[in-house]
């Protein structure tokens, strides 16, 4: 088995963390504007 090099899981990491990001920031404009409307 491969070891998994540090940098390696902060790449997918970071990843993640991005995917999760833009799927909120999808999320968020609806709420955003329901709330100032």
């Amino acid at each position: 088995m491969r070891r998994f090099r540090p940098s390696v899981l902060l790449a997918t990491v970071r990843k993640i963390s991005v995917v999760v990001e833009m799927k909120k920031a999808q999320q968020v404009p609806r709420r955003v504007f329901g709330h100032r409307r």
